[in-house]
């Protein structure tokens, strides 16, 4: 069984290698660091040294030195080993099974807007699930279900680990898990989990322009020589 911290599929970089979207994530954010102090040319998801950490101390804006930190803490190998092996051992503690399951918000802070699942199930199924979408109020907009099959739920396994994302901030989200068996019936079970606000400020839903483009696409060359789509 693999579980992957990050988005429920793999990523491959230029390369072929296969990377999770933790690693995707760890490079984005030290990219876009690294855009604005040339200290950060080298923080990458591996981790930080402290030549860079020296680098960042001294080329960055306080508030940019406290977004470093963060991303160099959240990103430590030790530290995301070290809660992976404490939800291992909250796990082997109860018997979750589909109908009561082992769920933890964003325990490796990678992500605001998902949960971390795990349970076992007597027979072998495969498993999806959907995040129930919020009606239209005063105060909030409209928003819809979500389903995802997660990173190999559609194996058969007595064993299911995996991430829910999708998640509405600032809302308490009803999830349903589908257990499907190999015979084809299925089952259905939900579990409901609050999730906070988002940190940032930008907007949580963007203004789709209908139409045709009269611009031509075009690679864009990044700044290390190779072209990005």
């Amino acid at each position: 069984m693999t579980f992957f911290d990050g988005d429920d599929m793999g990523l491959s970089n230029e390369g072929g290698r296969l990377l999770t979207r933790r690693a995707a994530l760890a490079g984005t954010a030290a990219g876009a660091l690294a855009l604005t102090s040339a200290g950060l040319a080298g923080c990458s998801a591996a981790g930080t040294d402290a030549s860079d950490t020296s680098n960042a101390d001294t080329e960055l804006t306080d508030e940019q030195k406290k977004i470093h930190k963060q991303i160099v803490a959240t990103y430590n190998v030790e530290k995301q080993a070290a809660i992976k092996e404490q939800l291992d051992a909250k796990y082997a503690a109860g018997g979750y099974d589909e109908t009561a399951p082992f769920v933890k918000a964003d325990p490796f802070g990678t992500d605001t807007l998902s949960c971390y699942v795990r349970f076992a199930t007597t027979d072998l199924v495969t498993v999806s699930y959907e995040v129930a979408g919020r009606r239209k109020s005063d105060d909030a907009l409209k928003v819809a279900a979500f389903s995802r099959t997660p990173h190999g739920g559609d194996a058969p396994t007595t064993e299911h680990e995996f991430k829910v994302i999708g998640l509405i901030p600032s809302h308490k989200n009803t999830v349903t898990l589908t257990c499907t068996a190999q015979d084809g019936t299925s089952r259905t079970s939900t579990f409901a989990v609050k999730r906070t606000a988002l940190k940032g400020e930008e907007e949580e839903h963007l203004t789709i322009m209908a139409g045709e483009s009269n611009t031509p696409l075009a690679d864009t060359p990044s700044a290390g020589g190779s072209r990005m789509v």
